[in-house]
């Protein structure tokens, strides 16, 4: 069966006029910082939490143009193809934008607020308690905020990772204390080796005060401002590329018949799509143990999440392209899918460690052109034309239910139109 290819003029400019608004807010952010932060270090700000300040710029306009066809096809599928489709989409659409809003307002108010959204002018009067004790080289209750980072920051790129300098602030009361515990570590916020107890109340004092001028209007940056606006754009983004991979698993045969001259792009967009948003928890894992380094681990909650987050996305990949090897490719894809999801899970702290390295606070400039050149290739694959892009038979469904579509029903689409048949 050939297919003609479908005009979707409609549905591509309202894709478009969304991700263009959804890609200029991804660069408002780091932008706003470089401008804001001048005076220090705004490079090294930007990477310590490269999951907002690099992911979005980077790899999050990647994955708008990979996903910029499957978002116009479901657009233009529900929009012409599905049973009271446009009012689904439109209720699907408002209520994205309000899951965004709402998430959005949670998540700004949740601590550890970062350095970031203190103003510098803060934090060109903060010496630390006691004042100066860092420029002394004393030991500090709680170093000024800004060195704590740039310190964590600094062994992040001189080592592999900063495991077994995260210390457990919330110990399980009815074991022993560990030896870990007891142990004199280095503990950035102090500046000095101290056990978990002792570097624990710094940590604390230095999230505290982090927090409070955070909250304070007077002391909160612009760039803390900007992204309290920014962030519902952020979080919209996340929840259109899960319901897209929604929509793949739930319409798959129905796309497939009714788009195959548009289905090998598409295709093409989710698996560079899906790879590039694959770096989000990937960055996040690197943020978390910095973060963990600097203001202590007070919750078990933060190891899994990340993973809870990149499993889905990994099995999604793994089971949508490997149906075109068969049962049995999809038998060893569920097979290689379980392992890969248990690694993730169980080795956290491996993947923390190459985290932090690579793309996180340890991270650079050559990281960052590696990056970018990632960036370039797969804004190849999508846009260079292909001469033998064709749709092969065995991944078209023949008997494809299309009686669930308006177009396949007998009779009107629309409830209104039944009195014009």
């Amino acid at each position: 069966m050939v297919v003609e290819k479908p005009k979707m003029a409609g549905s591509r400019s309202f894709v478009a006029l969304v991700f263009t608004l959804l890609g200029a807010s991804f660069l408002v952010l780091p932008i706003m910082l470089a401008r804001e932060f001048a005076a220090y270090d705004w490079f090294g700000i930007a990477f310590f939490h490269s999951y907002l300040f690099v992911f979005y710029p980077v790899f999050g306009v990647l994955a708008l143009f990979a996903f910029f066809t499957p978002a116009s096809i479901f657009t233009h599928f529900y929009w012409t193809h599905v049973r009271y489709g446009r009012v689904r989409f439109m209720l699907g659409f408002v209520t994205a934008i309000l899951f965004a809003l709402v998430i959005s307002n949670v998540l700004v108010k949740k601590p550890p607020r970062a350095v970031w959204e203190v103003s510098p002018q803060i934090h060109q009067i903060d010496a630390g308690n006691p004042p100066d004790c860092a420029l002394d080289r004393k030991p500090c209750s709680r170093a000024p905020m800004l060195d704590t980072m740039f310190a964590v920051r600094e062994a992040s790129r001189n080592r592999l990772g900063l495991t077994g300098l995260v210390r457990e602030c919330r110990p399980d009361n009815l074991l022993e204390t560990s030896e870990s515990q007891r142990a004199a570590r280095y503990c950035f916020p102090a500046r000095a080796k101290r056990d978990a107890t002792t570097c624990c109340r710094a940590q604390a004092s230095l999230q505290s005060t982090v927090d409070r001028y955070a909250r304070e209007t007077r002391s909160r940056s612009q760039t803390g401002r900007i992204h309290d606006w920014l962030l519902p754009f952020k979080t919209f983004f996340v929840i259109v590329t899960i319901v897209i991979g929604l929509m793949l698993i739930f319409w798959r045969p129905q796309v497939t018949k009714l788009y195959q001259p548009l289905i090998p792009q598409m295709e093409r967009g989710v698996l560079i799509g899906g790879i590039a948003m694959l770096f989000w928890p990937f960055m996040e894992y690197g943020y978390v143990q910095s973060s963990g380094a600097m203001y202590g681990q007070w919750g078990i909650a933060s190891k899994w999440k990340v993973s809870l987050i990149s499993i889905p996305w990994a099995m999604l990949l793994l089971f949508y392209f490997t149906r075109r090897f068969g049962h049995r490719g999809e038998n060893l894809a569920r097979m290689a899918g379980t392992v890969i999801s248990g690694v993730a899970l169980l080795r956290y702290e491996d993947l923390m460690n190459i985290a932090v390295r690579s793309s996180g606070s340890g991270a650079g400039l050559p990281e960052l052109m590696v990056m970018l050149a990632l960036f370039g290739v797969g804004l190849a694959v999508l846009l260079w034309p292909r001469k033998n892009d064709a749709l092969p038979n065995a991944m078209i469904d023949e008997n494809a239910d299309l009686s669930v579509l308006k177009d396949g029903r007998k009779g009107p689409a629309w409830p209104w139109q039944r009195g014009r048949e």
